[in-house]
Protein backbone atom coordinates (compact mmCIF):
# COMPACT_ATOMS: atom_id res chain seq x y z
CA UNK A 1 0.00 0.00 0.00
CA UNK A 2 1.29 3.43 -0.76
CA UNK A 3 2.45 5.97 -0.91
CA UNK A 4 0.20 6.85 2.03
CA UNK A 5 -0.14 10.63 2.39
CA UNK A 6 -0.08 11.13 6.17
CA UNK A 7 0.13 14.93 5.81
CA UNK A 8 -3.12 15.02 3.86
CA UNK A 9 -4.83 12.93 6.53
CA UNK A 10 -3.64 15.28 9.28
CA UNK A 11 -4.56 18.37 7.23
CA UNK A 12 -8.06 17.41 5.99
CA UNK A 13 -8.82 13.87 7.28
CA UNK A 14 -8.65 12.26 3.83
CA UNK A 15 -7.25 8.74 3.89
CA UNK A 16 -5.19 8.95 0.65
CA UNK A 17 -3.81 5.45 0.18
CA UNK A 18 -2.31 5.78 -3.32
CA UNK A 19 -1.95 2.32 -4.86
CA UNK A 20 -3.07 -0.88 -3.14
CA UNK A 21 -1.73 -4.23 -4.41
CA UNK A 22 -3.02 -7.64 -3.43
CA UNK A 23 -1.00 -10.60 -4.72
CA UNK A 24 -1.86 -14.31 -4.75
CA UNK A 25 -5.09 -13.96 -2.76
CA UNK A 26 -7.76 -16.58 -2.08
CA UNK A 27 -11.41 -15.64 -1.55
CA UNK A 28 -13.89 -18.35 -0.58
CA UNK A 29 -17.62 -17.57 -0.50
CA UNK A 30 -20.41 -19.94 0.57
CA UNK A 31 -24.16 -19.41 0.19
CA UNK A 32 -26.77 -21.73 1.71
CA UNK A 33 -29.85 -21.23 -0.47
CA UNK A 34 -31.96 -23.11 2.12
CA UNK A 35 -31.68 -19.97 4.27
CA UNK A 36 -33.90 -17.34 2.61
CA UNK A 37 -32.62 -13.79 2.34
CA UNK A 38 -34.43 -11.10 4.26
CA UNK A 39 -37.33 -9.80 2.16
CA UNK A 40 -36.62 -6.37 0.72
CA UNK A 41 -32.93 -6.49 1.65
CA UNK A 42 -30.92 -4.42 -0.82
CA UNK A 43 -27.43 -5.59 -1.71
CA UNK A 44 -25.41 -2.57 -2.73
CA UNK A 45 -23.11 -2.35 -5.73
CA UNK A 46 -19.45 -1.35 -5.13
CA UNK A 47 -19.82 2.44 -5.54
CA UNK A 48 -22.58 2.61 -2.93
CA UNK A 49 -20.63 0.29 -0.61
CA UNK A 50 -17.68 2.69 -0.79
CA UNK A 51 -19.94 5.63 0.07
CA UNK A 52 -20.95 3.83 3.29
CA UNK A 53 -17.38 3.86 4.65
CA UNK A 54 -17.36 6.62 7.29
CA UNK A 55 -13.76 7.77 6.69
CA UNK A 56 -13.05 9.98 3.67
CA UNK A 57 -11.23 7.52 1.44
CA UNK A 58 -9.17 7.95 -1.73
CA UNK A 59 -7.49 5.00 -3.46
CA UNK A 60 -6.02 5.90 -6.82
CA UNK A 61 -5.61 2.31 -7.98
CA UNK A 62 -6.45 -1.08 -6.49
CA UNK A 63 -4.63 -3.98 -8.20
CA UNK A 64 -5.43 -7.65 -7.78
CA UNK A 65 -2.72 -9.95 -9.10
CA UNK A 66 -3.15 -13.71 -9.54
CA UNK A 67 -6.19 -14.07 -7.29
CA UNK A 68 -8.32 -17.17 -6.85
CA UNK A 69 -12.04 -17.12 -6.04
CA UNK A 70 -14.21 -20.08 -5.04
CA UNK A 71 -17.97 -19.64 -4.84
CA UNK A 72 -19.94 -22.55 -3.39
CA UNK A 73 -23.70 -22.72 -3.16
CA UNK A 74 -25.87 -25.27 -1.38
CA UNK A 75 -29.00 -25.73 -3.49
CA UNK A 76 -32.30 -25.71 -1.63
CA UNK A 77 -33.90 -28.28 -3.97
CA UNK A 78 -31.08 -30.77 -4.55
CA UNK A 79 -29.40 -30.32 -1.15
CA UNK A 80 -26.11 -30.53 -3.03
CA UNK A 81 -23.28 -28.04 -3.20
CA UNK A 82 -21.92 -26.71 -6.46
CA UNK A 83 -18.65 -24.82 -6.58
CA UNK A 84 -17.38 -22.57 -9.33
CA UNK A 85 -13.89 -21.14 -9.36
CA UNK A 86 -12.15 -18.22 -11.01
CA UNK A 87 -8.41 -18.75 -11.25
CA UNK A 88 -5.57 -16.48 -12.38
CA UNK A 89 -7.74 -13.47 -11.56
CA UNK A 90 -6.18 -10.08 -12.28
CA UNK A 91 -8.04 -6.85 -11.75
CA UNK A 92 -7.74 -3.11 -11.64
CA UNK A 93 -10.12 -0.78 -9.83
CA UNK A 94 -9.61 2.95 -10.33
CA UNK A 95 -11.16 6.15 -9.04
CA UNK A 96 -12.09 4.74 -5.62
CA UNK A 97 -13.32 7.52 -3.37
CA UNK A 98 -16.31 8.36 -1.24
CA UNK A 99 -16.32 12.15 -0.77
CA UNK A 100 -16.82 15.32 -2.88
CA UNK A 101 -18.40 13.27 -5.67
CA UNK A 102 -19.66 14.94 -8.86
CA UNK A 103 -21.80 13.78 -11.77
CA UNK A 104 -18.69 12.89 -13.77
CA UNK A 105 -17.20 10.58 -11.09
CA UNK A 106 -17.43 6.84 -11.69
CA UNK A 107 -15.86 3.74 -10.22
CA UNK A 108 -14.08 1.72 -12.91
CA UNK A 109 -13.42 -2.03 -12.59
CA UNK A 110 -11.50 -4.11 -15.13
CA UNK A 111 -10.75 -7.77 -14.47
CA UNK A 112 -9.92 -10.98 -16.24
CA UNK A 113 -9.66 -14.56 -15.06
CA UNK A 114 -10.37 -18.15 -15.99
CA UNK A 115 -13.68 -19.74 -14.94
CA UNK A 116 -12.95 -23.30 -13.84
CA UNK A 117 -9.34 -22.46 -14.78
CA UNK A 118 -10.36 -22.90 -18.44
CA UNK A 119 -12.76 -20.21 -19.76
CA UNK A 120 -11.08 -16.84 -20.25
CA UNK A 121 -13.48 -14.16 -19.00
CA UNK A 122 -13.00 -10.40 -19.16
CA UNK A 123 -15.09 -7.93 -17.17
CA UNK A 124 -15.33 -4.16 -17.53
CA UNK A 125 -17.67 -2.19 -15.23
CA UNK A 126 -18.16 1.55 -14.91
CA UNK A 127 -20.50 2.59 -12.08
CA UNK A 128 -21.68 6.11 -11.36
CA UNK A 129 -21.20 7.37 -7.83
CA UNK A 130 -24.04 9.90 -8.03
CA UNK A 131 -26.76 8.23 -10.14
CA UNK A 132 -29.74 7.89 -7.79
CA UNK A 133 -30.82 4.76 -9.68
CA UNK A 134 -27.40 3.12 -9.24
CA UNK A 135 -26.63 3.13 -12.95
CA UNK A 136 -23.71 1.16 -14.35
CA UNK A 137 -22.31 -0.13 -17.63
CA UNK A 138 -20.93 -3.66 -17.76
CA UNK A 139 -19.29 -5.64 -20.54
CA UNK A 140 -18.36 -9.32 -20.21
CA UNK A 141 -16.44 -11.29 -22.82
CA UNK A 142 -15.88 -15.06 -22.72
CA UNK A 143 -14.57 -17.82 -24.91
CA UNK A 144 -13.59 -19.97 -26.60
CA UNK A 145 -14.23 -22.98 -24.36
CA UNK A 146 -15.52 -26.51 -23.96
CA UNK A 147 -18.71 -25.97 -21.97
CA UNK A 148 -18.64 -29.38 -20.31
CA UNK A 149 -16.18 -27.86 -17.81
CA UNK A 150 -19.30 -26.33 -16.20
CA UNK A 151 -20.78 -29.74 -15.29
CA UNK A 152 -19.38 -29.82 -11.73
CA UNK A 153 -21.52 -26.76 -10.95
CA UNK A 154 -24.51 -27.61 -13.18
CA UNK A 155 -25.10 -31.10 -11.72
CA UNK A 156 -25.68 -30.06 -8.09
CA UNK A 157 -27.28 -26.67 -8.74
CA UNK A 158 -29.45 -27.26 -11.80
CA UNK A 159 -29.71 -31.07 -11.94
CA UNK A 160 -28.41 -30.77 -15.50
CA UNK A 161 -25.38 -31.96 -17.41
CA UNK A 162 -23.89 -30.93 -20.71
CA UNK A 163 -22.86 -33.89 -22.86
CA UNK A 164 -21.10 -31.62 -25.30
CA UNK A 165 -20.90 -27.98 -26.18
CA UNK A 166 -18.42 -25.48 -27.44
CA UNK A 167 -18.45 -21.76 -26.79
CA UNK A 168 -16.95 -19.71 -29.58
CA UNK A 169 -17.50 -16.24 -28.15
CA UNK A 170 -19.88 -14.64 -25.69
CA UNK A 171 -20.23 -10.89 -25.37
CA UNK A 172 -22.70 -9.36 -22.94
CA UNK A 173 -23.35 -5.66 -22.43
CA UNK A 174 -25.53 -4.49 -19.57
CA UNK A 175 -26.80 -0.96 -18.91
Amino acid sequence: VGPFDIDRYIRDSILDIGVMNIDNSLLTVFRDKRQPRKPGAVRLLPANLLKRIPARLLIDTFKLNNGHVEYAELNEKTNKTGTITVARLNGLVTQMRNYDLTNTDSLHIRANGFIEDKILTKLNVKESYTDSLGGFLMTVQMGPADLTVLNPVLRPLASAELRSGRLDTLVMRVV
